[in-house]
């Protein structure tokens, strides 16, 4: 299983130089990581046309369990500068923007000083591989799309340009 996890992840870095994004492939054992891991990115991210880290990686298998699914992952680190200040107006913008999201979510780090959307899929063991690779560029697509349309809002309201008010007024009933 591991062997396939190296072999979509691989698959995903050509998919991603074809996007015109480079990557970088890190090795778990080499680097001493949990998982396997690709990493890029993603410029003139956004309005803003900022830098975002994009991080991909399979959950490792769980010893001692049988593997029922490959759990692909995306996180994408929209910032690591948050400040003290901005974190009540962002805090609260997220939960509510998260509650309307189809899937994934933005999520502060425990110091609260990063902002991230993560999301994550269950590849099903009997898929193939094409169709596999399918699913996980569609899922990273999909996160970038989420992360890139809200982004800028968050932003804006976590540094008193927008008011928790007009956030709501931008989401539906």
């Amino acid at each position: 299983m591991k062997e396939r996890k190296i072999k979509l992840l691989k698959e995903l870095q050509e998919t991603l130089k074809e996007w015109e994004v480079a990557s970088v492939y890190r090795d778990a054992e080499a680097e001493k990581l949990p998982a396997d891991i690709l990493t890029c990115l993603f410029d003139e991210f956004g309005n803003d046309l900022g830098e975002v880290m994009g991080e991909f990686f399979f959950l490792p298998k769980i010893e001692g369990r049988e593997e029922d699914a490959l759990y692909f992952n995306c996180v994408l680190t929209l910032t690591e500068d948050l400040m003290e200040p901005m974190l009540p107006n962002l805090y609260e913008a997220v939960g509510i923007l998260n509650y309307f999201l189809e899937t994934g979510a933005f999520a502060v780090n425990k110091a609260g000083e990063m902002l991230v959307y993560r999301n994550s899929i269950a590849v099903p063991l009997e898929m193939s591989d094409e169709d596999a690779l399918e699913l996980i560029a569609e899922n990273v697509a999909f996160s970038v799309n989420v992360s890139e349309r809200f982004h800028d809002v968050l932003f804006r309201v976590c540094d008193g340009r927008m008011s928790m008010e007009e956030f709501r007024g931008l989401l539906p009933d």
